[in-house]
């Protein structure tokens, strides 16, 4: 036992230094897809202790949100089998029948529906088609097949991000059954200090004046499973050191564990009716020692926020591919910074610990050559070290009001400019010697 823990990291290291030609696909897969059924076999042990109702419960209901379109985000994740089934090595008659019957069945379950979730349903009535068309190519075909393996990984992959988002919606409940009480009225603090306003108020308010903007911006917030999936068969081919899905389970894992120690759920949940027009003063902030939140029950969305360490995420990995998919992972990036405040789900002090707890997962699930182990390990080290000291920083009571704004935003500042350097420094140390266009 004494060597056993020791034996574990030392293996994962050496795998971690290995050159990038050995970051199979195949493994990878296989760990992501192990990893979201720990995470659902794990709620399944949490819900016997009596903490929560039964997460098989959960799954159900999650399914049922799935089919009649109110749970967008498992809908987009489920589109990602849309994806590989147009990639399928058959006919593009045969592709054009799997989407369009995938399109039907969509338009049937939207039939007795809201307007507002029929893309919901249009994407799970595609997702569910693509999968079934999927598995039955891969049972009636020569499984030893480089195309047929190819296939498999990819299913196997957004299979992981589909489980592992219906399991989400058990852990996001837990952070509201866990965490009587929110960091709320100190992210506000934050924001009024630092700006004079509360910046998601103003973007919302903008954004409403625009047609048709704050939708783009809610479906860019839900649709951003699809967006990772799309730029994982972007980096198809390519010789990518990142474990693409790995980062997004990743982030999403450690991150609800932290929501637990640093519960936020954003100025919406917050502010409720008064949200956006009705903003409170600094002056009215401070002098209120509670504010408790307009609907308690909601479960907790920070800190950080995950939907901006995704969309990091997509725009880090963007880097090692080209500029199309750049273009993408920026125009995703830019529309989730907008539609985490516009729709009141952050703060933006929230958004930019992000930032240091992105490139932390982005270390975590990027190989780097033997020689250059030592960076890597330096980038998760600094990474790990600003995040937790944002995290304090952030929610130490009244340590926002010790100094000026000039000084808090040199300080937020030098956060960020040091997490860009640290990815720069992992990226450099990743691509040492190897091409990776």
């Amino acid at each position: 036992m004494k060597t056993l823990l020791p034996n574990a990291i030392k293996s994962i290291e050496i795998s971690q230094s290995m050159p990038q030609e050995a970051f199979t696909q195949s493994s990878a897969a296989r760990f992501n897809l192990l990893l979201s059924l720990v995470i659902i076999f794990s709620a399944e042990i949490i819900s016997w202790a009596g903490i929560m109702p039964p997460a098989h419960e959960q799954w159900r209901l999650a399914i049922s949100g799935y089919f009649s379109g109110q749970f967008g985000f498992l809908s987009a994740a489920a589109a990602g089998f849309a994806i590989i089934a147009w990639q399928l090595p058959i006919t593009r008659l045969h592709r054009l029948l799997t989407l369009t019957a995938g399109a039907i069945f969509g338009l049937l379950l939207s039939t007795y529906q809201s307007p507002s979730s029929s893309i919901n349903c249009l994407m799970a009535g595609w997702g569910t088609v693509s999968l079934i068309s999927t598995l039955i190519y891969l049972l009636s075909t020569d499984s030893d097949s480089d195309e047929n393996r190819r296939i498999k990984y990819y299913f196997m992959d957004v299979l992981a991000v589909f489980l592992f988002i219906m399991a989400s919606s058990f852990y996001l409940k837990l952070t509201a059954t866990l965490s009587h009480e929110t960091h709320d009225l100190k992210m506000l603090i934050w924001d009024l200090l630092m700006f004079g306003d509360l910046p998601s108020s103003y973007i919302n308010l903008h954004s409403k004046s625009i047609p048709g903007m704050l939708d783009l911006l809610r479906m860019s917030y839900i649709f951003l499973p699809i967006f990772m999936i799309s730029i994982k068969f972007m980096g198809a081919g390519k010789n990518m050191p990142v474990n693409i899905i790995g980062v997004f389970l990743g982030t999403a894992a450690l991150g609800y564990s932290i929501y637990f120690i640093a519960p936020v759920c954003g100025p919406i949940y917050l502010l409720g009716e008064s949200f956006p027009l009705n903003i409170p003063t600094l002056a009215d902030a401070t002098t209120s020692t509670v504010m408790p939140l307009a609907w308690p029950d909601f479960p907790r969305n920070g800190i950080p926020s995950l939907h901006m360490a995704w969309a990091l995420s997509l725009a880090f990995i963007a880097v090692y591919l080209g500029a199309a998919a750049r273009l993408w992972a920026g125009a995703t990036l830019l529309l989730t910074f907008c539609a985490t405040l516009a729709l009141g789900e952050h703060y933006v002090i929230d958004l930019i610990i992000a930032l240091p707890f992105s490139v932390l997962m982005q270390a975590v699930f990027t190989q780097v050559p033997a020689h250059n182990i030592s960076r890597r390990r330096r980038v998760i080290a600094i990474t790990a070290v600003s995040t937790a000291v944002s995290i304090t920083v952030a929610l130490t009571p009244g340590f926002s009001l010790l100094f000026s704004a000039n000084f808090w935003w040199a300080f937020w500042i030098m956060v960020m400019a040091i997490s860009i350097a640290a990815f720069w420094s992992l990226r450099n140390a990743a691509t040492s010697g190897l091409s990776c266009r």
